[in-house]
């Protein structure tokens, strides 16, 4: 797995974050996770590329990936309305 983003990497490398990989996820270095899970989920076979498409509304990002099972593995496959997961921006201190 590939993380392609700077705060990606930051939440990866907290504590308690990352699906239990601990720290040390450094941006576009590509990291084994062969065989791993993030319960209930079980990673895809290694070298397969899972096509994603995000919703940026404001303060909120929303991803319309389906993780059960990694079926968008080409680009016609991108989600087409966005999941259930939202990430809200908020600033440090609130």
């Amino acid at each position: 797995m590939t993380l392609a983003a700077p705060d990606v990497v930051e939440t990866y490398n907290k504590p308690g974050s990352g699906c239990g990989f601990g720290g040390g996820w450094v941006l576009g270095q590509p990291r084994n996770v062969l065989s791993a899970t993030c319960p209930p989920l079980t990673f895809p076979a290694a070298g397969t590329r899972i096509y994603d498409r995000v919703w940026i509304e404001g303060d909120t990002l929303r991803a319309g990936i389906s993780l059960v099972p990694w079926a968008n593995t080409s680009p016609d496959k991108r989600p087409a309305v966005p999941g259930a997961l939202v990430f809200t921006r908020v600033k440090d201190g609130a």
